[in-house]
């Protein structure tokens, strides 16, 4: 008989059952959010302590993916001025009403979030890219770019 590797077993297993193990979880995590909730922060901040560095370097990764994804979705460039330096752009809400813009728990998207929401909702013409001066001047400017006055 050759030898039995438990890791690779339960691999196996896993990839088999892949369905039923993963419906079991969602049930037991269903029935106890609370425990799971603590479980889960419990995990992650220690996650974070021992990995600090590694963390915050993948955090780094994961926002720059997405951003590069939304940037090239609308065009990669301002969409005012015509700046194509992706250090100076950033997501603009078209109609002025990103303070409206809230998730369930009443936070504002930003960073990550954002570009995630834009990219499931198939980059809705809601949203444009401007560059921060034209994203300030329109700010500040009751919505409207200074550059679009002149």
């Amino acid at each position: 008989m050759k030898n039995f590797n438990k890791k690779e077993w339960f691999k196996k297993y896993r990839k088999e059952n892949k369905a039923r193990i993963d419906q079991k979880l969602k049930e037991w995590k269903e029935k106890n959010k609370e425990k799971y909730g603590e479980y889960q922060k419990k995990f992650q901040s220690e996650r974070y302590q021992k990995n600090k560095e590694q963390f915050v370097q993948e955090q780094l990764t994961r926002t720059a993916k997405y951003r590069n994804i939304v940037y090239g979705a609308y065009g990669n460039i301002c969409n005012c001025c015509g700046e194509t330096n992706s250090m100076f752009l950033t997501v603009d809400h078209v109609n002025n009403d990103g303070s409206k813009d809230k998730d369930k728990n009443g936070d504002r998207y930003s960073g990550t979030s954002l570009y995630i929401r834009i990219i499931k909702a198939n980059f809705p013409p809601e949203f444009q890219i401007l560059c921060y001066n034209c994203n300030m001047g329109k700010a500040r400017n009751k919505g409207v770019c200074p550059h679009k006055i002149q």
